[in-house]
């Protein structure tokens, strides 16, 4: 099954941080992938407010806390999003070029 990327939608009043809006190209629908709690610190707001080694160990402490139960290869899943957009470089555009050269 074949995932093209449409858009990532900042949430507001949702429990959610952002949507990844994808298009399955084997049926022709839109899917929308939800991830990010909007409660919670991510490596972009810790990078911002503590500066880079602070971020990177709350990176380190996010992966080794969710690498046992999440799929992070899964275009679908909102660990694949959350992983690559909100853990990944300093800011959301840039995580999301990222994500954009290596997946789409």
């Amino acid at each position: 099954m074949g995932f093209e990327f449409i858009k990532l939608v900042k949430l507001k009043g949702d429990a959610k941080k952002y949507k990844a809006v994808l298009l399955n190209k084997d049926t022709g629908r839109e899917v929308n992938v939800k991830f990010g709690s909007s409660s919670n610190m991510d490596y972009t707001k810790y990078f911002k407010r503590d500066g880079k080694e602070v971020a990177d160990m709350k990176k380190s402490a996010y992966k080794a806390r969710h690498r046992k139960n999440e799929d992070w290869n899964d275009v679908s899943s909102a660990a694949f999003w959350a992983v690559r957009i909100l853990w990944n470089k300093p800011t959301v555009a840039s995580s999301l070029a990222d994500v954009k050269r290596k997946f789409f």
